[in-house]
């Protein structure tokens, strides 16, 4: 969240170069820290396209089957 006073964006911005994955995805959104998990936009928004992201490296540990 951009305007993040608990997590500010350069605390979560600066993983990108402190990961060894390229497989990495970084979504700046304009809210603060409690907007970004209960606000309308961000639950149309935001969520959905992080569960999309998240859901197409999910992997079922019992058949590894991607999801």
């Amino acid at each position: 969240a951009q305007h993040d006073h608990l997590v500010p964006a350069a605390s979560s911005t600066i993983l990108n170069k402190l990961i060894s994955s390229k497989d990495y995805k970084e979504i700046n959104y304009p809210t603060g820290h409690i907007g970004m998990s209960v606000s309308d936009k961000s639950i149309i928004d935001l969520w959905p396209e992080a569960a999309k992201w998240l859901a197409k490296r999910s992997r079922d540990k019992s058949t590894n089957i991607l999801f």
